[in-house]
């Protein structure tokens, strides 16, 4: 942090924003400084403990207390999800005189701002539909005209939502054009409805000099140059909702106790009948077959890989599975032969003693997401990025993960302890080893490259460690391909750190940058057809190419 708020402190975006407060106070900043203190409070910047990126906007808030023209509050609001949370961040955020307030875990943004005071907001890496949340529940002029927000432009992201609504000639309501509206276009109905009382301010070069050193191809502040003030105007609005393109066709809610974004219509309610069906059919398949008695056979017969599992579960009474890149049911057939193998190890296996299952992906639809409650398992509303930190031992069933997925579980419990704790049932270490160059050529840019050599460090650090059994070398179901049983068994007196390869720092914060961006684009893929959204899965699956690896 403290390299952080060094460089941000003398870059020349800092200098020309304070240059831009101080000097240009009439512009829109003339109000947060006759108002008194002005709370701040931030929301997306990421995991501090593993993210540069996430360091460099923190460090940007904790100095904007210093700026003056703006009077914030010494004591800013970070604003994050109680699952992704760590205790180090916890206690980092606090030492810097900051408030943490943990958000409910579907990952809404549930903010209402006091309409005796301005509020300013910064939301450097906030998805659209984040942002959608906070619109909703300030959506009258008393409250959104006491808002100011320092993040990515109101406009461009409204362009997202055009082509999906129709204005009349007559000046009447806009309306939504398509029948099915998603969560996401849902939220950005309040960006889209907006967007003509929005007031943008970019922040622009004032020919100030930096002592930041620009030899390098990359340069920190490029993860602020999206960055600008927005502030609302909507006096003589009488109702705000004239504003909101109409739904009035689009769809009838079935469950409308149900929250965002897993709330079904018509049309999923019958699609939830129908993967009901399938995975009943599914799981008998699955039960009856050559590769789940090889796997029953397995736990039951082989004494390394029996002893492995009793000497972590000990005197556990249940263990939690949790499954990332699951894969969408609706779309995928091999997503409904994992989602029932993890159902019948869970009822039929006592060994492995399965409590709780906690199913993440991105592409989950509403119909995907309630079939997985109806078999007793509970779908996180949160994306975790697999960054799962573990006290106890867990099994973590990752079917279509991609190495960076694997590398970020490995990374969060990079201890000898913590790492003892992780069951995988997953593709091989060694696997990522051989199928991945010590420089990845198949990327397309050099950020790529950089993100996908600084992920395979922690595998090929640890894969000497681990121990694997393969469920059936054999057997080629597509569904099951390269699935063996990982256990990583590590001298409790060993510095992972100290055999860590090296990486620039510099390219450390350029992969970070990447990352961050990626966080808040993948959900506009929701947007395109079928087809496209299912190469679109890679973006959460961290570049799904090389299929044969599944």
């Amino acid at each position: 942090m403290q390299y952080c708020l060094q460089e941000v402190r003398r870059s020349n975006f800092y200098a020309n924003l304070v240059h831009q407060i101080q000097d240009k106070p009439d512009q829109i900043f003339s109000n947060l400084t006759a108002t008194g203190v002005v709370p701040m409070v931030v929301y997306g910047i990421g995991s501090i403990q593993y993210s540069y990126a996430a360091k460099f906007q923190l460090s940007l808030a904790l100095l904007l207390r210093e700026v003056e023209g703006i009077n914030i509050h010494k004591e800013i609001t970070i604003c994050c999800d109680d699952m992704t949370v760590t205790p180090s961040e916890e206690k980092a955020i606090k030492a810097y005189g900051c408030r943490l307030l943990l958000m409910s875990n579907d990952g809404r943004f549930r903010w209402t701002v006091d309409k005796s005071n301005y509020t300013l907001f910064f939301l450097p890496f906030t998805r659209p539909e984040v942002l959608g949340d906070l619109l909703e529940m300030n959506w009258c002029p008393s409250r959104l005209e006491k808002m100011m927000i320092l993040g990515t432009s109101l406009t461009f992201m409204a362009e997202d939502l055009d082509e999906f609504v129709s204005c009349s000639t007559n000046g009447g309501r806009p309306k939504m054009t398509v029948k099915k509206l998603s969560y996401v276009r849902d939220r950005l109905r309040y960006i889209w409805g907006i967007k003509g009382h929005t007031r943008e301010l970019e922040i622009e070069d004032c020919g100030l000099s930096s002592s930041v050193d620009k030899s390098e191809s990359y340069n920190p502040e490029e993860m602020f140059e999206d960055l600008c003030w927005q502030v609302f105007d909507v006096d003589g609005v009488k109702d705000m909702n004239t504003l909101l393109p109409s739904t009035e066709i689009c769809f009838k809610w079935v469950d409308s106790d149900m929250s965002y974004p897993y709330r079904m219509d018509e049309d999923d309610a019958e699609e939830l009948l129908k993967l009901q069906e399938d995975m009943k059919i599914t799981i008998m398949e699955l039960r009856e077959s050559e590769y789940y008695r090889k796997l029953c056979d397995q736990l039951e017969e082989d004494h390394l890989l029996k002893r492995e599992v009793s000497r972590r579960l000990g005197s556990e009474e249940k263990m939690e599975m949790v499954i990332y890149a699951l894969g969408d049911l609706e779309y995928y057939f091999n997503s409904h032969y994992q989602l029932a193998l993890a159902l019948l190890l869970r009822e039929e296996v006592d060994m492995l003693k399965i409590g709780e299952i906690q199913v993440f992906d991105p592409m989950l639809t509403p119909a995907d997401a309630n079939v997985i409650r109806s078999f007793g398992c509970n779908v996180l509303s949160v994306n975790e990025f697999a960054r799962r930190r573990v006290e106890k031992p867990t099994l973590f069933f990752l079917p279509f993960a991609w190495f960076s997925l694997v590398a970020n579980l490995l990374e969060a419990n990079w201890s000898p302890s913590q790492l003892e704790n992780l069951i995988i049932l997953g593709t091989s270490l060694h696997r990522w080893g051989r199928t991945c160059p010590d420089v990845v050529t198949l990327e397309e840019t050099e950020t790529e490259k950089l993100l996908s050599n600084d992920r395979l460090r922690y595998i090929r650090t640890i894969r000497d460690w681990s121990v694997e059994f393969i469920i059936d070398d054999g057997h080629q179901w597509r569904p099951f391909q390269n699935i063996c049983w990982v256990f990583i068994n590590l001298h409790s007196g060993i510095d992972l750190n100290s055999l860590l390869p090296g990486f620039p720092t510099i390219s450390k914060i350029q992969v970070d940058h990447g990352r961050a961006e990626l966080v808040c684009d993948y959900i506009r893929f929701e947007f395109l057809d079928v087809g496209f959204k299912r190469s679109a899965t890679g973006l959460w699956h961290s570049y799904y190419k090389d299929m044969e690896c599944f």
